[in-house]
């Protein structure tokens, strides 16, 4: 079947979490398929380009690439995850935390206290820790809550102001391609916002 077909299309307020924006539904036959899978009232649609949907005021470098989870990019460093997962009885995988940039070879959290970045020539800057929620417990593969971990683990010794905080999320101004053994260059640092005992 055709997922999109513009005729079909007529722009609509999508809301999630804390916000809302336009979009655009995607066909009847998608929105169809997903209720019968879903068994509840739902319709697949997509954001389109000239939709504004900024990023969090506080958090902003004055441009438009947010997506709906306020930050296009998460990062987390392949050591944090390994210190994790040495503290659990059961390691979990990275696809736990869902980051679209993964970095190996830096020690555990030294994401913490990065401030500005490059990769492959794109210069990107963290904005604030990434606070972990209950999709953590989800297993990928069968969708399906596991436990309380590694929520529970990570609540002992990652907890800040209520919060508990893995991974980082960052904003870039530029565009480019990054390819899997891009080199990561650290040139700025800064004072972690949280305080932990590693």
């Amino acid at each position: 079947m055709s997922l999109y077909n513009r005729r079909d299309t007529r722009p609509l307020t999508a809301k999630w979490y804390k916000g809302c924006c336009k979009a655009l539904p995607v066909s009847r036959q998608a929105d169809e398929w997903f209720q019968q899978f879903l068994h509840v009232f739902c319709r697949l649609v997509f954001m389109p380009e000239d939709a504004p949907h900024f990023v969090e005021p506080t958090y902003s470098l004055g441009q438009n690439l947010a997506a709906f989870t306020s930050f296009p990019y998460h990062l987390l460093g392949e050591g944090s995850l390994n210190d994790l997962n040495q503290r659990l009885d059961m390691p979990v995988p990275l696809e736990r935390f869902r980051p679209n940039l993964i970095i190996a070879g830096a020690p555990p959290f030294a994401e913490d206290s990065w401030h500005t970045l490059t990769i492959n020539q794109c210069t990107f800057h963290t904005v604030r820790p990434c606070n972990r929620c209950a999709i953590t417990t989800v297993d990928t593969t069968s969708g399906i809550r596991t436990n309380k971990e590694p929520l529970k683990t990570l609540m002992s010794y990652r907890t800040f102001q209520q919060k508990i905080w893995f991974g980082q999320y960052l904003l870039s101004r530029d565009t480019g391609t990054l390819r899997v053994g891009d080199s990561v260059h650290i040139l700025e640092l800064q004072d972690p916002v949280t305080v932990f005992s590693h």
